[in-house]
């Protein structure tokens, strides 16, 4: 492995292991090694100056005026989150990193000559795979594995109601060393489209052992919102570029619909079985949210700081379920808008051929109707 692949292969594994807060330290605790939150931010640093780096010897970089705009406004909406919130900025730094990783990449224009491909994806299968293995052994013989399980909110790693044939009440999830099945299921998921669509040097025999492994993986999640995102990238490995596009809109549009409509979805007589148990609470938390915070004109634009407020949880054990609302509530219109306009850019716009990215991407619409999982997908771009 030469330089520029090690180099590659690292870079990847760090933004992989970034996707799901707080995976660096159940890595570590796996090992029985001590943590420390200052890792974490070593990490993110040793990211963003590799980042850098990458930019500095590129002999061919430009830089596009327009991202330079988006990274100005993302600097005007970090400041004034943390000024509305009265929250360090240091916070919103490090929870935006994977957002400002990628802006400034967009703002340089990556040269891809200067990154490994192969690498890349070796590592996100990697990654996974040794989640997948994880994750199985917890889902079949019910045994967490990974220390400190106890601090994780158990509906996460636990079903709470019965699913076919995959599980049962109590069934514990496969979560591998992320905190929840969903977090688990979209990385098996992004690893099963590397292995569908992408050519990574694999034999056949070795691809559709993958392939069928990360398949198991998913479905050992018992996540729905995990099967339907599972299904969306088959099907989108298959469809045209205008097919992808109008999925993208429809989900971003659904999105939006769905927060004006919860309170009637959430009475829907259709929604009121077990079997929607999960999804009926997810709108419950939503219109729980649209009466807990006041809107101005200026918290409209700049939101309220959602995202870290540790205010709510005195009053409710709910959650804010919808990317685009809960955007909404953490940044406002003007952190919904570079959020959209970049991931809709680099999935249609920016010249990235690898469709299994791609694809993942596309699904950002439809996924985020139920889910607030912004940094999955935002590590997905800058991959």
């Amino acid at each position: 492995m030469n330089l520029k692949s090690a180099s590659s292969f690292i870079y990847s594994s760090m933004i992989m292991i970034l996707l799901v807060p707080g995976t660096l330290e159940r890595i570590i605790r796996f090992f029985h090694a001590p943590y420390s939150p200052i890792m974490t931010r070593l990490m993110m640093i040793c990211l963003f100056f590799m980042t850098i780096l990458i930019i500095v010897i590129n002999k061919k970089k430009s830089v596009k005026l327009q991202y330079v705009v988006i990274g100005m406004l993302l600097l005007i909406s970090i400041l004034e989150m943390s000024k509305i919130s009265s929250q360090p900025i240091s916070w919103r730094i490090s929870g935006y990193i994977l957002l400002i990783i990628l802006v400034i990449l967009l703002i340089f224009k990556r040269n891809f000559d200067m990154i490994s491909e192969n690498a890349v994806f070796y590592a996100v299968v990697l990654f996974a795979l040794g989640n997948a293995i994880i994750g199985l052994i917890q889902y079949f013989t019910g045994y967490t594995i990974v220390a400190n399980s106890n601090m994780l909110d158990g509906s996460t790693i636990r079903l709470n109601a019965d699913m076919w044939l995959f599980g049962h009440t109590g069934s514990l999830r496969a979560f591998g060393l992320f905190s929840s099945g969903m977090a688990f299921g979209a990385v098996m998921v992004l690893a099963f489209s590397v292995v569908l669509t992408e050519n990574i040097g694999l034999s056949n025999r070795m691809r559709r052992f993958l392939l069928i492994f990360f398949s198991i993986a998913v479905m050992a999640s018992l996540t729905k919102n995990i099967y339907v995102l599972y299904i969306m990238v088959i099907i989108l490995n298959h469809s045209s570029r205008g097919f992808k596009k109008m999925v993208f809109f429809i989900g971003v549009i659904l999105q939006f619909l769905t927060g004006i409509f919860a309170l009637m979805i959430q009475s829907s007589p259709y929604f009121q079985s077990s079997f929607f148990g999960t999804f009926k609470i997810r709108y419950t938390g939503l219109t729980y949210f649209q009466n807990y915070y006041d809107n101005t004109w200026f918290t409209s634009l700049f939101g309220n700081g959602f995202q870290y407020d540790g205010s709510y949880k005195n009053f409710t054990a709910l959650a804010l379920d919808n990317q685009m609302w809960a955007l909404f509530y953490e940044g406002g219109l003007v952190l919904i808008f570079i959020v959209y306009f970049l991931l809709y850019k680099v999935a249609f716009k920016y010249d990235n051929s690898h469709t299994a990215l791609i694809n993942i991407l596309v699904a950002f619409g439809i996924f985020g109707i139920s889910n607030n999982f912004l940094t999955f997908f935002l590590g997905v771009a800058v991959l």
